[in-house]
């Protein structure tokens, strides 16, 4: 805690000194509004190493959104190099090493997305130098079981460090200028659910329509109330009955699918979503 206070401390600092923004505007990341931009991303089961998970990641036929679907099975071949079968993500592709998103100056990614009531997992990869190749930091992804539009919140502190699917139990911070990729998974196994990501702060709102002003472009408007660091109006707790029921991994059935329209940056690092106490 003492350095997590200390490091919000520094980037206090910086932004004081003019390294970096005090109040920085959201930054859109991924905008899955064609094809184009979709194609940056790619789907990844655990059949690769001989498992019977199926996904698929594709522009979705009806709206303008990537499309994120398939079925998590347990059932591996006989000889598979796994522990344990039951695991598909998507995520983005990695151009060339060096190449990161830099989130130093927020607090919080925001995912707007329509799903089936399960709760998924938004994971960031960092370089290798900085954290290990096996190492991806996730953090809850709650969706709403009646197909609802949200904006899905979530502070870069509720991000947890994992090493081949096991969460590491020392706590530490994310290395925010390092980040290489982002994905979403989903599991057949129990993981994180409502409960934790209620207590992760993770929280969601109804989003805007698709193609409107504000929140949906990164711009002002819709997103200057979230990026306070505080529940906007009409906020809802993940922990509520909106995100469709307890416990963790898929709730519903071993078929998923989940639509995300956009990925964007927003909040002032150093501010409410970063103070020690949360953690």
């Amino acid at each position: 805690m003492l350095r997590s206070f200390a490091r919000s401390l520094q980037r206090v600092g910086r932004a004081l000194a003019g390294e970096v923004p005090m109040n920085p505007q959201p930054m859109v990341l991924f905008k899955f509004d064609r094809e184009r931009e979709v194609d940056k991303w790619h789907a990844f089961t655990d059949a690769y190493f001989g498992g019977r998970s199926e996904a698929s990641w594709a522009l979705a036929p009806d709206q303008p959104a990537a499309e994120f679907s398939g079925r998590c099975s347990t059932e591996m071949d006989e000889g598979a190099d796994l522990a344990r079968a039951g695991y598909c993500c998507a995520t983005s592709k990695v151009d060339a090493i060096g190449d990161y998103f830099d989130l130093e100056c927020y607090s919080a990614l925001v995912y707007t997305v329509s799903g089936d009531g399960n709760t998924y997992l938004a994971n960031l990869r960092v370089d290798s130098m900085a954290g290990g190749g096996g190492d991806v930091w996730q953090a809850p992804l709650p969706t709403r079981a009646d197909g609802a539009w949200t904006e899905v919140r979530v502070p870069l502190r509720a991000f947890v460090m994992t090493h081949k699917g096991r969460v590491v139990e020392r706590r530490m911070e994310i290395p925010r200028t390092r980040v290489m990729s982002m994905g979403v998974s989903v599991s057949a196994l129990a993981g994180m659910g409502p409960q934790e990501a209620g207590a992760a702060g993770v929280s969601q709102r109804p989003a805007p329509a698709a193609g409107a002003g504000g929140a949906a472009t990164g711009g002002g408007g819709g997103s200057g109330a979230s990026s306070s660091g505080g529940s906007a109006a009409g906020e809802e707790s993940s922990s509520g009955s909106s995100s469709g029921g307890g416990g963790g991994g898929l709730l519903n059935s071993s078929t998923f699918r989940l639509l995300l329209r956009e990925i964007r940056a927003e909040g002032r690092a150093g501010g409410e979503d970063d103070a020690p106490g949360k953690w």
